[in-house]
């Protein structure tokens, strides 16, 4: 039934309209965010790469493959709709190049330049060469489609090339008159190209080269997105766990991180990805144990509490999966699940260790009443039944309310609501 509904969804979907930048995008936790043109394309590029490892369904996986490109056309019909589209000798650059290549020099320090001037002054089988500017700044674009090994060896040969004589920062050795490298962009669709001769005078755009001189972003991915931890980044951490993940998907631990990174930035679905793609590639064991109890997190967050607590029951074994597995089961009413629970060292034992102290002082707490509370009905008996009567009730109702209590506050925890919710995946960084 819901596969249906999905499916209709997808058959639902208009990508006829118009949309503004930055434009608002809805994640599967309800959530809008606001993303560049750039970020938007990029977002969809990475779910459509995604799609397998997400979707169990070969139907869903090809609607979603299908819904992410005619979003990507449709935002880059949008962005042309507000930019001069750019022509050359006739020809009507379509919605990739001619998109990409607005936003590539808009992001560039080019705002006030009119991009309605962009000439085409040659072509080829592997790519465009465009003039841009005039007299005071002029540079060439080059543009390569990457869809065929022509292009990309061609692209890769021009490059070196340019970076062979130099960079913005850097003095040409043969003089300003030589052309060199100003700036890259890279994506698996389109290979794109600045340079120019004389001192760049916009932004200064680092080569790949020398980003990797400046900030170390060719280390583990890991140590990368640690970094922009350290430095408050987290979506930059994130995208780099992402990535790390696409390009080592037998490494648990970068799903592992990443899952907790999205926890921790109240991004379940992202969260759920990671957890769900680190789940197919590790082996049984601690890894896949932890990145069950995250994926039963992310699940609850997303409003799925049956199918979190599947997930947490399908790899017990750590603490921290016994702790997300007796926190939905006091969500469920049943607090004799704290009683299963024994204090085990290892990572996420803080936060198990936390959850088992609190609903066992809780537990304990309301019996020690209730029993108090029989004691007294019983030495009141004979002098005053209605008494009696009313301590029966106040020892039945404790135990009632307590559980009640345990399984509201069971449920702020998993949703990061209430301590020590960040802890269930924050802990793990350290590891």
């Amino acid at each position: 039934m819901e596969r249906s509904s999905r499916l209709r969804k997808y058959l639902r979907k208009d990508y006829t309209q118009s949309v503004d930048f930055p434009v608002e995008i809805v994640g599967r936790d309800g959530r809008v965010r606001r993303y560049s043109y750039d970020e938007s394309v990029r977002l969809y590029q990475r779910r459509i790469r995604s799609a397998i490892a997400r979707l169990d369904d070969q139907e869903l996986v090809d609607a979603e493959v299908r819904h992410c490109g005619l979003r990507i056309e449709q935002l880059r019909r949008s962005l042309l709709e507000h930019h001069p589209v750019p022509r050359g000798q006739g020809r009507v650059y379509g919605t990739l190049l001619g998109a990409e290549i607005v936003d590539f020099l808009t992001r560039h320090a080019f705002e006030g330049l009119d991009l309605g001037t962009l000439q085409l002054v040659s072509t080829s089988d592997a790519g465009d060469v465009l003039w841009v500017g005039g007299p005071e700044r002029a540079c060439m674009v080059y543009a390569y489609r990457l869809d065929t090994p022509l292009a990309h060896a061609a692209f890769a040969e021009q490059r070196l090339l340019l970076q062979s004589v130099g960079s913005a920062s850097a003095p040409a050795e043969s003089g300003d008159g030589v052309e060199r490298l100003w700036g890259v962009q890279e994506t698996p669709e389109l290979g794109i190209l600045l340079a120019g001769s004389g001192p760049w005078d916009g932004r200064v755009i680092e080569s790949e080269e020398e980003d990797a001189a400046s900030e170390p972003s060719d280390g583990p991915a890991e140590a990368v997105a640690m970094r922009a931890l350290r430095e408050g980044n987290i979506a930059e951490a994130l995208r780099h766990l992402e990535d790390g993940m696409e390009s080592a998907p037998l490494q648990p631990a970068l799903a592992l991180a990443a899952a907790a990174v999205a926890l921790l930035d109240h991004q379940a679905e992202r969260a759920r990805f990671a957890a769900v793609f680190g789940v197919k590639h590790a082996p049984p064991g601690v890894a896949r144990s932890l990145l069950s109890a995250l994926l039963a997190v992310a699940q609850f967050r997303l409003r799925d509490p049956g199918g979190a607590l599947a997930s947490v029951s399908a790899d017990p074994g750590t603490p921290l999966a016994n702790a997300v597995y007796t926190l939905l089961m006091l969500h469920r009413f049943r607090p004799a699940a704290l009683f299963r629970m024994a204090p085990l060292p290892g990572p996420g034992a803080r936060a198990a260790n936390w959850v088992r102290a609190w609903g066992m002082r809780w537990v304990g707490g309301s019996l020690l009443a209730s029993a108090s509370a029989l004691s007294a009905a019983v030495a009141v008996a004979a002098l005053s039944p209605w008494s009696a009567g009313i301590l029966i009730g106040l020892a039945v109702f404790i135990p009632i309310a307590v559980t009640v209590r345990l399984a509201t506050v069971s449920g702020q925890i998993l949703r990061a609501e209430q301590e020590p919710g960040l802890l269930l995946g924050m802990e793990l960084l350290g590891k």
